[in-house]
């Protein structure tokens, strides 16, 4: 394998992590100790990054998708 198919090989391998990790809810659940409610609270894409999930050169030019931006949400639980 030549250093530059090594190099390209290890920039896949970054992007694709770097993919995954964006991937992951950022989770804070808030419960009392009797179990009676929960209210968790979610966050996704924390910090915002704008990042490219997929991109190919199609003759014309390069074509790519963004991935998602930030969200966030709220749920909340009640046992009976």
């Amino acid at each position: 394998m030549s250093s530059a198919n090594a190099a390209a090989g290890a920039s896949e391998k970054s992007v694709a992590a770097a993919t995954i990790a964006r991937d992951f809810f950022t989770v804070l659940s808030f419960c009392p100790s009797a179990g009676a409610w929960q209210l968790d609270i979610f966050v996704r894409n924390l910090l915002n990054e704008q990042y490219r999930i997929f991109e190919q050169d199609v003759g014309a030019g390069p074509v790519s998708r963004r991935g998602d931006p930030r969200y966030w949400g709220v749920a909340a639980t009640a046992r009976f």
